[in-house]
């Protein structure tokens, strides 16, 4: 079975690990990290018009919130 997931991969992998009946063999997530910090990834918790805000007003709290959710 392969499905789509339009949403943060960190929401859906944290998920899927609380499930004992499901195993998952493989998983691709679809961004830009060769450039995290201006747009080619969006962290967990905020919104798509919230982290383009904060990227431009408030850069270093975007790459902190970035980077805490690449480490989730």
């Amino acid at each position: 079975m392969s499905i789509g997931y339009l949403g943060n991969v960190v929401d859906l992998w944290e998920k899927l690990a609380q499930c004992d009946d499901l195993r998952v063999e493989i998983g691709s997530d679809q961004t830009s990290l060769h450039n995290p910090f201006f747009g080619g990834y969006y962290p967990v918790g905020v919104t798509y018009e919230e982290a383009n805000v904060m990227m431009v007003k408030q850069p270093e709290l975007f790459k902190k919130k970035v980077e805490e959710s690449l480490r989730r």
